[in-house]
């Protein structure tokens, strides 16, 4: 199962680098929308790694993340999540609050899926804005990472 998660962190890797890559040559694409929500991705997993290791995060659930430092975030993020999945037990419970400061208990295996999870689905509200914008979103579908 450890496999399974360290595939799925390496594709939100891949897939979160390949629209830095867009926004850093199409700066136009990256409006107030794009901005907000790609950040949101990267402040997340962030949020949710620090969460795992019972760790203070530096950044908040919508701080707006400059283009320039986009990368270096997303590979600490990426670092981050499979050097905790390497020793974590996916069947145990942690203890965390929630952004709004409710405690919540859940299996790690849970969190880990829901942060992938949640990438995919801010990543296709992004691919979406982009299209509208004018612009050829990259494909992002998982099946084409595997091939």
């Amino acid at each position: 199962m450890k496999d399974f998660f360290n595939d799925k962190f390496e594709y939100t890797r891949v897939q979160n680098q390949k629209l830095t890559d867009l926004f850093l040559e199409n700066p136009h694409l990256l409006n107030g929308y794009n901005s907000r929500i790609f950040s949101h991705i990267i402040d997340a997993h962030h949020i949710w790694n620090n969460r795992l290791e019972c760790t203070v995060p530096v950044l908040s659930v919508w701080d707006i993340i400059e283009p320039v430092n986009m990368s270096k975030l997303i590979e600490e993020n990426h670092l981050n999540s499979q050097n905790y999945i390497q020793k974590c037990d996916l069947n145990e419970k942690i203890s965390y609050k929630t952004s709004k400061g409710i405690p919540m208990i859940s299996k790690v295996g849970d969190i880990l899926f829901h942060m992938v999870n949640h990438a995919t689905h801010h990543r296709g509200q992004v691919l979406s804005e982009i299209r509208r914008l004018g612009g050829e979103p990259p494909v992002t579908d998982y099946i084409f990472f595997k091939r």
